[in-house]
């Protein structure tokens, strides 16, 4: 799965998104990354990507659009 980070901070976010946001958050705006894994909590998705800092990063999906939607075949999902 690949992303495009469409935004780089908080601004504008929903009111439950913001705490899991910090003020800058390390991605280039139209970079495109690989989700590395997804993860739904309280009912919000977040993305493990590799940020620009090189490192593992979990950010919520709202800052991201969806460019390629096929996961590896080697992901698993539990419940």
């Amino acid at each position: 799965m690949k992303v495009v980070a469409k935004r780089d901070s908080r601004e504008g976010c929903p009111a439950q998104i913001a705490p899991f946001i910090p003020e800058r958050v390390p991605v280039t705006i139209s970079r495109e990354y690989e989700v590395h894994a997804l993860a739904t909590f309280g009912g919000m998705t977040f993305f493990q990507i590799v940020d620009d800092f090189n490192y593992p990063s979990w950010e919520p999906a709202w800052l991201f659009q969806v460019v390629e939607h096929e996961v590896q075949t080697d992901w698993k999902c539990n419940v």
